[in-house]
């Protein structure tokens, strides 16, 4: 079966619940084959990890020190300072690689945590 993912709905809201979250890079975000600009990506890096993850027995999980991308689309916004603490405003989810283990989000803004 083709083109699966596309239905596959990831809980954006429980998944950052417990992480604390910064901003690592920023860029203009253009699209791969065309280079046509479409927003603002920024990198994230996962810095504090509390999450609850269901385990099996001897397992262990964390997503402590993992990165994703944030993307802002149609907006130019790089006003977020890098090494700032933000919080994803609206973040909408997409699970991608092999093993379904890439994170890409697009959001409507990053709002910075003091």
């Amino acid at each position: 079966m083709k083109k699966l993912t596309q239905f596959i709905v990831f809980d954006c809201e429980a998944f950052f619940k417990d992480k604390v979250l910064v901003v690592i890079d920023k860029r203009i975000w253009k699209e791969y084959q065309t280079g046509k600009e479409r927003g603002t990506e920024y990198e994230i890096g996962i810095i504090e990890d509390n999450t609850k993850y269901v385990l099996k027995d001897g397992e262990t999980a964390t997503n402590r020190s993992d990165k994703f991308k944030a993307h802002i689309e149609g907006k130019k916004d790089l006003s977020v300072p890098i090494n700032a603490v933000v919080k994803l405003i609206n973040p909408r989810g997409i699970v991608s690689g092999d093993y379904k283990n890439q994170l890409s989000v697009i959001v409507d803004g990053l709002e910075i945590v003091s």
